[in-house]
C-alpha cells in the first residue's frame, strides 16, 4: 500500500512543527487548532492502521493549548541542553557528540540531491523536526524514492533510540501527556512510513 503524497507531506510537515516551534507561536497554534477537530484522523497518513491508539490521543492532543511553554522549552526546540536531545548524532556517535560524522552524511545527501535547509538558525542539520520537514518536502516533489532513501539512511538509524531515551527518561520524570501523545503520534506515523515499500 502506498500514501497519499499530499497526506504524507501534510502529516510529516505537521508532525515537525512542535518539535521546532512553541506554543506561544502561530505555527504551533494552527497545529494545536488542528488537533482540537476530532475529525483530523481523516486528513493523516494510515490513522487506521492504528485505531487502538486513536481515542487516547485524540483526547491528550485535544489539549494541545494547554502545553506551558515552560515544559515545551524542556523537551522540544533547538536548546542543546535538552534533557533527551533531538539531533541523530547524539545516538549515532560513539562519544554521543553534536554535529558528527553523520551530521556530515546528511549534509552530503541534501547536497547530493539538491535539497536546501534554511532553519535561520545556526545548528545541526541532523535535528528530528527538520529531518520530518525534508521528508514532508519530499513527498510534496512527489520525490519518493529519495524520500525513502533519506528515511533509511538519516532517520530510521536512529528515531528508536530516541523514543527509547524519551520512555526511559518519563520512568524517572514524568512527561507530560501533550509530550506524550506526541511523541507515540511520530512514531506511529513513521512506522506506516517504514511499512511502505522502498
Amino acid at each position: 500500500m502506498s500514501l497519499p503524497n499530499t497526506l504524507l507531506a501534510q502529516s510529516l510537515n505537521t508532525l515537525a512543527i512542535p518539535y521546532r516551534f512553541g506554543p506561544n507561536t502561530q505555527a504551533y497554534a494552527a497545529v494545536a487548532e488542528f488537533f482540537a477537530e476530532p475529525e483530523w484522523p481523516q486528513y493523516w497518513i494510515d490513522s487506521s492502521a492504528w485505531s487502538e491508539s486513536l481515542p487516547q490521543l485524540k483526547t491528550d492532543l485535544s489539549e494541545m493549548n494547554a502545553l506551558s511553554e515552560h515544559d515545551w522549552r524542556e523537551f522540544f526546540g533547538v536548546e542543546q541542553s535538552l534533557p533527551v536531545p533531538l539531533w541523530a548524532s547524539v545516538y549515532l556517535d560513539h562519544e554521543g557528540l553534536l554535529n558528527s560524522e553523520s551530521t556530515s552524511n546528511m549534509e552530503a545527501f541534501l547536497t547530493r540531491f539538491g535539497i536546501e535547509v534554511d532553519t535561520g538558525e545556526r545548528e545541526p542539520v541532523d535535528h528530528l523536526g527538520i529531518q520530518l520537514m525534508v521528508m514532508a518536502s519530499l513527498a510534496q516533489q512527489q520525490r519518493l524514492d529519495v524520500l525513502q532513501a533519506f528515511y533509511r539512511e538519516h532517520v530510521a538509524i536512529w528515531v528508536d533510540k530516541y523514543f527509547a531515551a524519551c520512555e526511559s527518561f518519563h520512568r524517572e520524570q514524568e512527561l507530560p501527556e501533550v509530550i506524550r501523545a506526541w511523541l507515540l503520534l511520530t512514531q506511529l506515523s513513521l512506522d506506516s512510513l517504514r511499512a511502505q515499500r522502498p
